[in-house]
């Protein structure tokens, strides 16, 4: 009997902590979003062993308390004392109701579930902010380069592959300059140049462009250099150069890149300018992602990624249009 007693004593002091700790926090609550695929437990209690209120989606919004009540060294067999930083349980709020989340798998990045076309760069990354639509078809572009010793055509190779992609705050062995925000991998061992989530299904495939011999495969796109493309597309670097160092800080009186069907160069498009403003992109990766015959392309600008998926309107000179961005900075 008298175990008993003590049992209810014990759980009517955790409670009463509960509701204490939620009370002490009501004006120190600050938004955060869950950083884990496919989500992580809405707890009633401070520890791993509580009951679950809830479940709560990867990117799902909820209100953090800044206080630290629990300490956790270890959280689903992940080593949380190898992660910089206070990670602990701590006060939250969802959807009216009051419990507890694990910190380690939140983030105060702002996370976006509902676009139709979504762009991953996989790795420990820190971006301005991640799209990511579980509901939509997910793939992996991988690059391969073969050399056809026969001609003077060079056939650069991309492979389609469909993935599983998994995001997480931590993860062991995938650390970048300082704590990474997420760590994005798949169930693919090899790394991807870049992840692409689309509302529509596609075959894994491999996606052909052609280079003429001699031609480069990515980075900037110099002055007077010309890039030959899928079909009958080819991309040109315009611009002066005023001044030129070989750590690629060159200053330029203007800089645009045009793509131009070679055989009707009526038929244009200045993509830079629509694009990229004044600033010096590098291409990432070109190929026939939706198979119509037209080029699509990934540029880079200093973290800046930006995919362009070839358009139907080229009455109005819209080869190409924006789709997709994906915004990479410092993790300090």
């Amino acid at each position: 009997m008298k175990e008993i007693y003590f049992l209810i004593i014990m759980l009517s002091s955790i409670i009463t902590r509960g509701q204490s700790d939620i009370n002490d926090c009501n004006s120190n609550y600050g938004d955060f979003y869950v950083g884990q695929t496919p989500g992580i437990n809405f707890r009633s209690q401070p520890t791993k062993e509580s009951e679950s209120i809830c479940f709560l989606p990867f990117g799902t919004k909820v209100e953090i308390c800044s206080q630290c009540l629990n300490s956790d060294s270890t959280v689903d067999k992940k080593h949380w004392s190898n992660f910089e930083g206070e990670k602990c349980w701590k006060a939250a709020k969802y959807n009216n109701r009051v419990g507890y989340i694990f910190s380690g798998y939140l983030t105060e990045m702002s996370i976006i579930t509902d676009q139709n076309l979504c762009l991953l760069k996989e790795g420990p990354i820190c971006p301005e902010n991640i799209s990511y639509n579980p509901e939509l078809y997910w793939y992996g572009i991988y690059s391969e380069h073969l050399p056809n010793k026969k001609s003077s055509v060079e056939s650069r190779v991309s492979k389609l592959k469909s993935v599983k992609v998994n995001i997480t705050t931590f993860k062991e062995g995938c650390y970048g300059a300082g704590p990474p925000t997420v760590c994005i991998y798949t169930d693919v061992e090899e790394e991807s140049l870049f992840l692409i989530g689309i509302n529509q299904k596609l075959s894994d495939t491999t996606l052909k462009a052609h280079r003429r011999y001699g031609e480069q495969f990515i980075g900037f796109i110099y002055p007077g250099q010309y890039i030959s493309t899928v079909g009958e597309y080819i991309l040109q670097g315009r611009g002066v150069v005023t001044h030129f160092s070989e750590k690629r800080d060159d200053t330029f009186d203007f800089y645009e890149i045009a793509l131009i069907n070679e055989n009707h160069p009526s038929i244009s498009q200045i993509i830079s300018k629509d694009f990229f403003n004044d600033y010096q992109p590098s291409l990432v990766w070109d190929g026939d992602l939706n198979a119509d015959n037209l080029p699509d392309f990934l540029f880079n600008d200093f973290g800046r990624y930006f995919f362009l998926l070839s358009s139907n309107n080229h009455e109005k000179n819209k080869l190409v249009e924006k789709f997709a961005t994906f915004n990479l900075r410092n993790c300090n």
